[in-house]
């Protein structure tokens, strides 16, 4: 029996969803404990900064971010607004 690639994208889905699920729990348990310790942040902890696929994706759209905002100084310098 081969796989479809409808069925190889669900099962991929449902991995992704495993493992965030996952990662959410273990998230949770690390911020309840930093949240509760002695040396406790100001601001507290949430589980997503524990996450390591929260995490990878809060550096890709800061990554994107400074792309952008690069890639807008480059324009702005060549093309300078006669004021």
């Amino acid at each position: 029996m081969s796989m479809t690639p409808r069925t190889f994208s669900f099962m991929v889905k449902r991995y992704k969803d495993q493992v965030k699920r996952q990662e959410l729990s273990a998230g949770i348990i690390a911020s309840t404990i930093v949240n509760y310790s002695m040396a406790r942040p100001e601001d507290g902890a949430c589980p997503a900064d524990y996450m390591p696929s929260e995490i990878a994706s809060r550096k890709q759209m800061s990554d994107t971010e400074k792309l952008r905002r690069d890639l807008f100084a480059a324009i702005q310098a060549q093309n300078p607004r006669k004021r």
